[in-house]
């Protein structure tokens, strides 16, 4: 993902830093599913499913909220990701 070095290095990072760092970031994206989302199943994902993405500031969590909305170039066309992405802060 071009720009957001933030969504796109977050797995790489080792497990202590990261966890450390997580909680010490105030800006976030959250990213869940339609309620009609067959990844929603039990056997699945589950229905509780969310994920969320933390930054140092709300600048860097709008660039990675433009990047992770934007259509990606590889789905066939008319597919999009099932995703609802929604800002938060704590």
């Amino acid at each position: 993902m071009n720009g957001s070095p933030g969504v796109r290095n977050m797995a790489f990072r080792k497990p202590g830093h990261r966890n450390t760092q997580r909680f010490m970031k105030r800006f976030g994206i959250r990213v869940t599913m339609p309620p009609t989302d067959p990844m929603r199943a039990p056997h699945l994902l589950g229905e509780n499913w969310e994920h969320f993405y933390w930054f140092d500031t709300g600048d860097e969590r709008d660039d990675a909220f433009r990047e992770l909305s934007r259509r990606i170039e590889y789905y066939r066309n008319g597919d999009f990701p099932s995703q609802i992405l929604s800002k938060v802060e704590r």
